[in-house]
Formats: structure tokens, C-alpha cells, sequence
């Protein structure tokens, strides 16, 4: 009887593990992919984030390069695009984007540029792209998202 009962309790406790084994085995697999889904998802919105703001500033450059503030409206946009940013970006994006805001500021404080004056200033390479850094900023942000788990 005494080895009935150490085949039956061995035979049990098999079964247990097997069991508990099986339910870690789904339930870490399902939290990743969770984790791997919200990674994606969440991606795809700062994505959307980072594209608006780069439109943003693109117009804001273009208006300051040829006109004069009409007065602190002219960056709204970009603010609060930015503090958009802070409820889901890292500090590097919110740097960089923070960066843009201030040279967009800068060029609507310098005076006004003539279409040919802007063609010699790129051709002299004076200005550099002013989207370059927020957009590899924002490049190398959701490469880590898309590509480093979750923790």
C-alpha cells in the first residue's frame, strides 16, 4: 500500500508541475506579447506626435524667415505640441523639440530674408537643417521603442 500511495503522490506531483509549468509558460507569453503590443501602439502615436510637430515647425520656420511676429501665437502650435510631448516622450525629445522652438524664436527675432538671400545661406551651407536633431532624436527614440521589450 505504502508504494500504491509514493506512485499515486509522485504521479500527482508530476502533474502539478506539469501544470504549473504550462500556466507560467501562457502567462509569460501572453504578457509579451501585451508588453510587445503596447510597444508597437505606443510607437505609432508618438510617431503621429513627432510627425505634427515637425509640420508645425516646418510652417512656423517658413513664416519666420520671411515675416515678422505678429505677436507670441505664431508659436502656440509648437508649445503645445511640446507639452505633448512631455506626457509621453523621453527628456532627448523634449530637449531637442525645446531646441527647434528656440531657433524657430531666434529666426523670428533676426530680420526677414529675401528668397535669393535664403538660396545663398544654403548654398553657403550656413544653415544647417533646424528639423535635423528632432527628427534623429526622435529617430533613435522609436527604434529603442520598436526594438528593445518592455520591462
Amino acid at each position: 500500500m505504502e508504494i500504491a500511495v509514493l506512485t499515486a503522490a509522485t504521479g500527482l506531483a508530476g502533474s502539478l508541475v506539469g501544470a504549473a509549468s504550462s500556466l507560467v509558460t501562457t502567462w509569460l507569453t501572453q504578457n509579451g506579447a501585451r508588453k510587445a503590443q503596447w510597444q508597437a501602439q505606443e510607437a505609432g502615436k508618438r510617431e503621429a506626435l513627432y510627425d505634427e510637430f515637425i509640420a508645425e515647425a516646418s510652417k512656423c520656420l517658413a513664416d519666420a524667415i520671411t515675416h515678422d511676429p505678429e505677436g507670441p501665437e505664431v508659436v502656440v502650435g509648437m508649445f503645445a505640441l511640446i507639452g505633448r510631448m512631455r506626457l509621453r516622450s523621453t527628456r532627448p525629445v523634449i530637449e531637442a523639440a525645446e531646441r527647434l522652438l528656440s531657433q524657430v524664436v531666434d529666426i523670428y527675432a533676426s530680420p526677414n530674408l529675401t528668397f535669393a538671400e535664403i538660396q545663398d545661406r544654403i548654398r553657403q551651407g550656413k544653415d544647417a537643417d533646424p528639423l535635423a536633431d528632432f527628427g534623429e532624436t526622435c529617430r533613435r527614440e522609436l527604434e529603442v521603442l520598436r526594438i528593445c521589450p518592455a520591462s
